[in-house]
């Protein structure tokens, strides 16, 4: 009788329900860890012949003449793709092409159409992630790893930190507030 009121018992026990709660831990980075992160499987040299046909920018016409001036983030017309445009006193310093069929990869120009950059990012809709920027020569010139919305670390291709972002503040290799930024 023991012997049943204990399976008895068991039984209660293990089929009451079970309410449980899935917790979400993110990850935390230091500069080394995200070094490591961002260096791991990174080509330092890419071939030329990956974005040698966007060296001049093929739409420079309407970009620089019609879309920027007219703050265009976006174009639909021939070829459908963003357009940033970055100034300094209020002159046209360069500017970036992101095209919709390729969103993994950026290229920005002189305001003479010429290639400066060329990046390809990693994004999949989940953290981290890096954006890899190249040279014209396909030579590595910094990453950038996201290691969450808020937060991401760039290094230069000797894996020295150029800036850790948390939020809108850039703080050195030191942990000195460098820049800001408005997001």
């Amino acid at each position: 009788m023991k012997k049943l009121l204990t399976i008895l018992f068991l039984n209660l026990i293990l089929s009451m329900p079970v309410f449980s709660e899935i917790l979400k831990a993110g990850v935390e980075y230091t500069v080394d860890s995200a070094r490591l992160v961002a260096f791991q499987d990174t080509k330092v040299r890419i071939p030329v012949k990956e974005f040698w046909q966007e060296r001049h920018d093929t739409m420079y016409y309407s970009n620089v003449l019609r879309c920027i001036p007219a703050g265009l983030t976006h174009d639909t017309f021939s070829q459908p793709r963003r357009i940033v445009p970055f100034y300094e006193n209020d002159e046209l310093s360069f500017y970036g092409i992101q095209y919709d069929d390729t969103p993994e990869k950026k290229y920005y120009y002189s305001p003479k159409g010429y290639l400066l950059k060329y990046e390809v990012n990693t994004f999949d809709g989940n953290y981290p992630y890096k954006t890899v920027a190249y040279d014209i020569k396909g030579r590595l010139i910094n990453i950038n790893l996201a290691v969450s919305e808020d937060e991401a670390f760039v290094f230069d291709r000797n894996k020295k930190l150029l800036i850790h972002w948390i939020g809108q503040n850039g703080f050195d290799n030191d942990g000195n507030l460098s820049l800001t930024r408005h997001l």
